[in-house]
Formats: C-alpha cells, sequence, structure tokens
C-alpha cells in the first residue's frame, strides 16, 4: 500500500456475487479492513486515535451473519459488486484526491493495520 491513499473496488458477474456472499467469511475484501475485522484489538485502537468509526471497532457487532460490506465502517473504503459504478468509485476516491484531512484521516486508520503486516 505504500503508505498512499487507496480504495479497494471489484466488479463481477451476478452469479459471482451471490456466490461470494453466500460463501464469504469476512465482510471485506481489502486486507487491512480483514485484518481489523479479524483483529478488534487493532480496530479498536484506531477507532481510539479518531482515525476509524467506532462501529468498525465492531465487527459483526450488531449480530448479523457476515457479508462482504463497505462504506462509511471500512478503513479502506470498498465498492464491490453491483455498487461498482464510475459514480460510486468516484466519490469514493473524491474525498482522498481534493481533502487533505480525509486524506490523512484515511493514512491514520490504515497504519495500525499496515504495522501488524510488517511485523507479523
Amino acid at each position: 500500500l505504500f503508505r498512499t491513499p487507496v480504495v479497494a473496488f471489484y466488479r463481477a458477474s451476478l452469479i459471482t456475487e451471490l456466490a461470494a456472499r453466500a460463501l464469504a467469511r469476512v465482510r471485506t475484501v481489502s486486507i487491512p479492513n480483514i485484518v481489523y475485522e479479524l483483529d478488534p484489538r487493532l480496530a479498536a485502537l484506531a477507532a481510539t486515535a479518531g482515525a476509524l468509526p467506532r462501529a468498525a471497532a465492531r465487527p459483526g457487532g450488531d449480530g448479523s451473519a457476515p457479508m462482504l460490506m463497505a462504506g462509511a465502517e471500512a478503513a479502506l473504503p470498498e465498492v464491490l459488486f453491483r455498487e461498482c459504478t464510475p459514480e460510486a468509485l468516484a466519490h469514493a476516491v473524491d474525498p482522498l484526491l481534493h481533502n487533505e484531512e480525509a486524506r490523512r484521516a484515511h493514512l491514520r486508520a490504515l497504519a495500525p493495520a499496515l504495522e501488524a503486516l510488517e511485523t507479523g
């Protein structure tokens, strides 16, 4: 990730999307988001720093079955499947390109996951 703001995106056929949603054991697809989902301690650390929404520190906290998701809870924005449109990508990327504070917050949110990946 090279400490650069990033948005994950993936477009696939409807059949692939339905299969992925049915079989997924995690709610996200990007490595940093998966790290936070599997290690709530790291997600809480990022949330405590004010860099990650508190809801992201409680993966599956609503009791619902795991599903692929994106949105404001994700440290690394994800635009997936049917939602992967040019407009949605532009909406996800725009603040990272044009808002310095949003860019800094995004990098702060990714920092604990990246550090965990670098150090093992």
